[in-house]
């Protein structure tokens, strides 16, 4: 396989002919698979003109943000993170809750809005987060479970079967080819479009859900992911359109004939 030339690092990877007076771009905050030792987990923050809206939520959420504000030289402070689509449960993707939470709660005093399927809705507090969040303590020192996942967050739900506006944005879902319960999408703003598969095995028909947006983010790996393999066999025009996520730290983007998102990095839509 040919090597990949990569676009230059001082500059960010922008459509040919596209010029908008609205900014729409992302960071990938991190491109790593769950046992990554050189990558963050992964996850995107997207520029939707004055707003943030973070796919996913991993730890340590501080300073993944503050190595990517300095990679990319946009500063973003856990303060801006306001609203969160959450693909699913998986630590490497929600671990980061518990401290957005927190943080949202009783420092900015005001709850994150968090956007994802109902049953995703409805395990995360019961099953992940409820453990550490639920508890307050009383007169100093009575431990007491008062706390519910409304003092933190207002969770709003996703529809399968339509579009939802997010932050001046349309966001259209589709469930994958994964467990726990995981969902991929398509963002439009601007006259441009994002998809991202989020976790799934191999699924044509999610590629097909994808490939009218002007740039695709897979996921690749082993095990419940698609196979790298299975990417670079796709026809060359919707192969184009991807750039690479969630890989394993053995991966070689020097072989690759499709591009490895770099961490840290915006790039403008």
């Amino acid at each position: 396989m040919p090597p990949v030339t990569a676009p230059s690092a001082n500059a960010p990877e922008t459509a040919p002919g596209h010029s908008t007076g609205r900014r729409f771009g992302f960071i990938p905050l991190g491109i790593g698979d769950i046992f990554s030792r050189v990558h963050y987990p992964t996850s995107l923050l997207v520029f939707l003109s004055e707003e943030r809206l973070m796919i996913d939520c991993p730890s340590p959420l501080p300073k993944i943000l503050h190595e990517a504000s300095t990679r990319s030289g946009m500063p973003v402070l856990l303060e801006d993170i306001r609203q969160v689509v959450l693909t699913h449960l998986h630590a490497d993707h929600a671990s980061g809750l518990e401290c957005l939470g927190f943080y949202s709660r009783w420092w900015a005093k005001r709850r994150a809005i968090i956007w994802t399927l109902p049953e995703i809705a409805a395990e995360m507090w019961e099953h992940r987060l409820s453990a550490s969040m639920a508890y307050d303590l009383r007169n100093g020192s009575r431990v007491e479970k008062s706390n519910r996942r409304e003092d933190y967050f207002d969770v709003r739900p996703l529809d399968r079967t339509r579009a939802t506006t997010i932050c001046g944005a349309i966001m259209h879902i589709r469930q994958t080819r994964h467990a726990p319960i995981c969902f991929g999408l398509k963002l439009y703003f601007d006259g441009r479009s994002l998809g991202y598969s989020s976790d799934t095995l191999f699924d044509r028909e999610h590629i097909d859900f994808l490939a009218d947006c002007d740039l695709i983010i897979h996921e690749t790996g082993g095990q419940i992911h698609t196979p790298y393999a299975a990417l670079a066999a796709l026809p060359e025009p919707i192969r184009a359109k991807i750039r690479l996520i969630h890989v394993a730290d053995e991966f070689d983007a020097s072989q690759s004939v499709i591009p490895l998102l770099e961490e840290g990095r915006y790039y403008a839509l």
